[in-house]
């Protein structure tokens, strides 16, 4: 997540588009639009979809208080 958040390119939630990044602390989410990301949860047996920014439970309200950052794949060419 370190790494991520240092390389890529930092953008603002209202920014935010499919495939760009949401970085917590030890953990990276992708975006995929409707305030929703998906991500790997082992405690929820694999691939996850959260809605991040209007949390349905304890968890997602857990996840969105850890957000560090947004960030984006600049795309140079």
């Amino acid at each position: 997540t370190s790494q991520q958040f240092y390389e890529l390119y930092p953008i603002d939630r209202d920014e935010l588009t499919t495939g760009d990044l949401i970085l917590f602390k030890g953990h990276v989410g992708m975006y995929i639009g409707e305030n929703k990301m998906v991500h790997s949860s082992a405690s929820l047996g694999g691939v996850y979809v959260s809605n991040i920014f209007d949390p349905k439970d304890i968890y997602e309200e857990t996840l969105k208080r850890g957000i560090i950052g947004f960030r984006r794949v600049k795309n140079d060419v």
